[in-house]
């Protein structure tokens, strides 16, 4: 193997706190409401709250095309959703600034072993990258994440489907990733915890998978992947087995 690359969300990261997806909800609301008052758009809970809806809704639809919007789309959309006037860089930057508000105080934690799983592949001369399908918190808002916890300089490249717009399955993330970094389908290996986006998109391209299950037994009718990885520390083994 020449390179490995790893899924962010449920593999590298874990939750920040139990049901974190309500919790980040009722957050951006609030905080949508907050920032707008002194743009004097007074708006009500209720309609940022409809509005969140409604948005969420659009990234659920276009997610289901294994697509994906930039964050610019998000934010017209969103400022659609609410009937305000669009564009407008003050809202513009409050919306980004409340949308983006849940990851300020609530950090992913890095599931065990996984830094250090990836700085031994590293040391053995593997690129490494990440290939994360953005949730609701596009890629450019995580990164500040990603350096504080130490990933940015263990890896070469990290791919947000928002900024590709579209998402694993798709072939074109994977490849592209491999493009940057060098590396053939057929050199690479791909980590993550998600049977048809991660196992079957990266066998798709011709890539090795990994299902990472955190000490889990796999899923019920489970098959596809070339292994399963219930903690990290195993990681540099299994890839050193791939040859």
């Amino acid at each position: 193997m020449k390179a490995v690359t790893v899924d962010l969300w449920h593999t590298l990261f874990g939750e920040p706190t139990e049901n974190f997806g309500r919790v980040a909800f009722e957050m951006r609301v609030d905080e949508t409401v907050r920032r707008l008052a002194p743009l004097r758009r007074n708006l009500g809970r209720p309609q940022v709250e409809r509005a969140y809806r409604r948005l969420t809704q659009d990234l659920l639809e276009t997610w289901r095309r294994y697509e994906d919007l930039t964050v610019e789309e998000r934010m017209a959309r969103g400022a659609e959703a609410l009937g305000l006037p669009w564009p407008d860089e003050e809202l513009d930057a409050a919306l980004r600034s409340a949308i983006a508000s849940p990851l300020e105080t609530h950090t992913p934690h890095l599931h065990e072993g996984a830094l250090d799983a990836l700085a031994t592949l590293k040391g053995r001369g593997l690129a490494l990258a990440i290939i994360s399908n953005s949730g609701t918190t596009w890629g450019e808002a995580q990164r500040p994440i990603l350096r504080d916890l130490g990933l940015t300089d263990l890896v070469d490249v990290v791919t947000f489907s928002d900024e590709l717009r579209v998402r694993k399955p798709r072939p074109e993330i994977f490849l592209r990733t491999l493009e940057q970094i060098d590396a053939r389908p057929e050199e690479a290996v791909h980590v993550g915890d998600r049977m048809l986006a991660d196992v079957a998109g990266a066998r798709g391209v011709g890539m090795k998978a990994v299902l990472f299950t955190d000490g889990k037994a796999p899923p019920e009718g489970y098959r596809g992947a070339d292994a399963v990885l219930e903690h990290f520390s195993r990681l540099p083994d299994i890839v050193e087995a791939m040859g």
